[in-house]
């Protein structure tokens, strides 16, 4: 199983948080090898950090994402949480899809995700 909890709406220049959870309904421990973000997502918000830290991230052009590399074991009938750490870059309607890869790069599981990132608005004078 896997979920995603991210604000709807956020206004440019915000740092805000994504918590995915995944859990693991084997009794066997498996793997979170990657999650990978789908390119349209990314045209307005930026990862910046994660915790747990991701190894690396790189750009899969064959898919358009860019994955976050993890290698983190998840326990027999337990969960692991990543909270990525985005910034709200230009104003958009950012409807799309992260992917958890589990124990491979082509065994995944896809949840949607939307951020409505809204433009900044100007201080009045005075203020």
């Amino acid at each position: 199983m896997f979920t995603i909890e991210a604000p709807l709406r956020v206004t440019v220049g915000d740092i805000f948080e994504v918590a995915v959870t995944i859990q693991n309904t084997s009794r066997k421990p498996q793997t979170l090898v990657s999650i990978d973000i789908w390119d349209r997502y990314l045209a307005g918000i930026a990862i910046v950090g994660s915790n747990p830290p991701f190894r690396q991230a790189y750009h899969v052009p064959l898919d358009n994402t860019v994955s976050h590399e993890f290698d983190r074991e998840i326990p027999g009938n337990g969960s692991i949480v990543v909270t990525l750490t985005a910034e709200a870059l230009a104003p958009g309607d950012y409807d799309s899809y992260f992917d958890a890869c589990i124990n491979t790069g082509f065994s995944y599981l896809t949840q949607p995700i939307r951020t409505l990132v809204e433009p900044r608005r100007p201080r009045r004078p005075g203020r």
